[in-house]
């Protein structure tokens, strides 16, 4: 039947644009079920520069890592 996929609490926030744009999700495939975390990047409503206020960035799952997982990677057997 194979493995489940969960997605687990957000990482950060990393609330520099770098930290965020180059922080991949985190996929722990050696657990069952296996924990997919995505970085975010938020900023709250009263934040100083208006334009930027109530922002909240996080990472998707693709769907071709989605398929990937069903057909392949759920599959596999934890030892």
């Amino acid at each position: 039947h194979g493995t489940k996929m969960v997605m687990g609490e957000d990482l950060g926030p990393y609330n520099a644009g770098p930290l965020w744009i180059w922080k991949p999700s985190s996929y722990d495939n050696s657990s069952n079920p296996e924990v997919v975390q995505s970085p975010m990047m938020k900023t709250p409503s009263n934040y100083p520069i208006a334009a930027a206020r109530g922002f909240h960035y996080c990472k998707l799952l693709s769907p071709a890592r989605a398929i990937e997982h069903i057909l392949i990677d759920s599959l596999r057997s934890i030892s």
